[in-house]
């Protein structure tokens, strides 16, 4: 059997890897065939308890576009879960990745699900030359989104009406890498191919990209902004120690030492900046709640 000794990562008290599925794991997916909810939300019903043998008799669940892998916690040998990954085309032409995760109850809350998707991004991207990775989860999923924003997603946008679930339409969230790539000792999985080895941030390697239906890029220069939080008047020492990257104390005690020794000058300069600078904006909700009267609200 395909070994995966470098998919594996350490834990504070686990260690886990990525394996490809065995006859031994057939148990676990005819369970998620027949017991309800034991998936979690993404239950849809009975299914089949003999389509996972047949499946695995077929290629082992290693198709090239559509695949499974094993969660498995090394110490103990046992399997947590399956993570897996099924191909789509955008434009007929733009491969991209889907995948998920599914971990047995008892193995939830420790860790796993996330450092399993980050490395199973790791082992796309090292494999196939596809540009993109995405994943989606159920607006009520909040684990699901937690373990995703710490491997490195970011939410895309709301996708109205594309699931039916216990008795109606919802909605659900679409979740990219961000931009960039570290390689695969780093603690994330970052979103497309460039930057593939450099194990950087994202805004080291290229300025992030928007939401990509609008192919909108972020500004190569950092704006200055009034600070919303650090401010003990107008923000503005704030903002300045935001941007320069300083202690905001340390730029307020700067500021008066010079402002004692400007015979006022330097005061004008703070209330000129006040009206010029624009106040940070606000934070956005990273996690919208689905619109009022919209199938799945």
């Amino acid at each position: 059997m395909l070994d995966l000794p470098r998919y594996v990562r350490e834990m504070a008290d686990l260690s886990i890897r990525l394996r490809p599925v065995r006859e031994s794991d057939l148990d676990m997916f005819r369970r998620f065939c027949t017991e309800p909810f034991l998936i979690g939300l993404d239950w849809a019903g009975f299914r089949d308890a003999q389509e996972p043998a047949r499946r695995f008799a077929r290629d082992g669940y290693l198709d090239p576009d559509d695949g499974r892998l094993m969660v498995e916690v090394v110490d103990e040998q046992v399997a947590a879960g399956m993570v897996s990954y099924r191909a789509g085309l955008y434009s007929g032409m733009a491969k991209y990745w889907e995948i998920g995760i599914v971990l047995l109850p008892e193995w939830r809350g420790r860790g796993i699900g996330w450092r399993a998707q980050a490395m199973l991004c790791d082992y796309l991207f090292s494999h196939s030359p596809a540009q993109r990775i995405q994943a989606g989860t159920h607006a009520e999923n909040i684990a699901e989104q937690k373990s995703l924003e710490k491997a490195g997603f970011r939410l895309e946008g709301v996708v109205r009406a594309c699931e039916f679930r216990a008795g109606q339409w919802r909605d659900g969230y679409l979740l990219q890498p961000a931009a960039g790539r570290p390689g695969p000792t780093t603690s994330g999985c970052l979103g497309d191919r460039s930057g593939y080895s450099s194990g950087r941030s994202p805004r080291h390697d290229r300025p992030a990209r928007g939401i990509v239906g609008g192919m909108t890029e972020t500004p190569t220069y950092r704006r200055l902004y009034r600070s919303r939080d650090n401010k003990m008047l107008a923000g503005v020492c704030g903002g300045l120690a935001n941007y320069l990257n300083i202690d905001p104390v340390a730029a307020r005690v700067l500021f008066v030492i010079l402002a004692a020794f400007s015979a006022g000058a330097l005061l004008v300069a703070y209330v000129v900046m006040w009206i010029l600078m624009p106040e940070e904006p606000a934070p956005a909700d990273p996690w919208p709640t689905p619109t009022a009267g919209a199938p799945g609200a």
